[in-house]
């Protein structure tokens, strides 16, 4: 008899269920298992379950967090709770957790900056290609506390991307080009893009084309005569003195034939029509430089009033430019510096055209 009792306890134990999985050794943070990849099985003593019960787990989203540590690991559980019959039963693994790749981050990290500017992360703006639970926390790491030590053409700017449960840190680095006054380097830029021609996006329309080329094949010696005249006027203005304005009025009326509609002024201006191509227009009341004078082509043979028909202006070296502030590009630095920079650019540029006459 007691041997039949042994027999009849390992029989039960025989069918006693037992758990069995294959789960994987690591996995990514924030990213739950799929019930699939564990490979869980359930047996009754040698019989394999065609249908598996429900099962609890922990954490009970199969959802895996690096935590503190990269590649730490975090134990999965996985239970069958009692029937009523049998005990409920358990089995864990630790996995290792890796955090992921931030993958490319991007910054609007302007290239020219003044020594006298504070690199802020509001201006450069950084992104993450990745960013699954929201912006990561970024710090400027460069320069430090974001005011540059010296003038310099490759100075050191940096952005982290902090780590976090989800993601490895993840760094931008950049070098900018730091002057001493950005708005003086500005003003110089202007200078050079207008001689260059950099900065100047033309009309396309086919009238346009052709008296601006007309101008620089010098036709009928139309930049040659240009030229002579702006010298001139440039030469009354170095003179200075209270005779400056009579005396240009003065050499004005010299040049242009007194006859109908070469002569046109109203409050706030004065135009004469030096040619069919060229008229100059004298500002009594010019908001930034008071009086001046502005030598400008024409689209059209009679003198402009409005700017609708005026192809260009002219430089003091007499070389043709931009009409006005719309045909102005800007480049890229400072399109993206403060509103006094862009200023600083835009009033040299006008300069160069607009001949101021004290």
């Amino acid at each position: 008899m007691s041997h039949g009792g042994r027999v009849a306890n390992v029989n039960r134990d025989s069918r006693r269920p037992r758990l069995a999985w294959n789960p994987p050794d690591e996995w990514f943070s924030g990213d739950a298992i799929p019930f699939d990849a564990l490979g869980l099985r359930l047996f009754f003593g040698d019989t394999e379950a065609t249908r598996l019960p429900r099962f609890d787990f922990d954490p009970a989203d199969r959802v895996l967090w690096a935590g503190p540590n990269q590649g730490g690991a975090v134990r999965l559980t996985v239970t069958l709770p009692s029937n009523g019959r049998s005990p409920a039963l358990s089995i864990s693994k630790a996995i290792r957790v890796n955090r992921r790749d931030r993958g490319t981050i991007t910054w609007n990290l302007r290239p020219v900056w003044g020594m006298d500017e504070t690199v802020t992360l509001a201006a450069l703006n950084p992104r993450t290609q990745y960013a699954a639970f929201g912006p990561p926390a970024f710090a400027l790491t460069a320069p430090p506390a974001g005011r540059f030590a010296a003038v310099g053409d490759a100075v050191a700017v940096s952005v982290q991307a902090a780590q976090d449960d989800y993601y490895l840190a993840k760094s931008i680095n950049g070098t900018v080009k730091v002057v001493a006054d950005i708005r003086q380097h500005a003003s110089d830029t202007a200078e050079d893009d207008m001689r260059t021609g950099r900065s100047w996006t033309p009309d396309l329309s086919e009238q346009y084309r052709n008296d601006l080329a007309d101008y620089e094949d010098d036709v009928n010696g139309v930049k040659t005569d240009t030229t002579r005249l702006m010298t001139k006027l440039l030469g009354i203005r170095d003179r200075g003195g209270q005779r400056t304005r009579r005396d240009f009025l003065a050499a004005m009326r010299g040049e242009v034939e007194d006859a109908p509609g070469n002569f046109h002024e109203d409050g706030d201006q004065i135009i004469w029509n030096v040619s069919n191509y060229i008229q100059v227009r004298y500002k009594k009341h010019d908001p930034i430089r008071g009086r001046c004078f502005v030598i400008e082509g024409k689209t059209v043979d009679e003198i402009s009033v409005s700017q609708d028909t005026v192809a260009f202006k002219v430089m003091d070296d007499g070389n043709p430019a931009p009409k006005g502030p719309g045909q102005i590009v800007y480049p890229d630095w400072v399109r993206r510096a403060p509103g006094a920079v862009r200023d600083a650019y835009l009033r040299r540029a006008n300069d160069l055209t607009h001949i101021k006459v004290e």
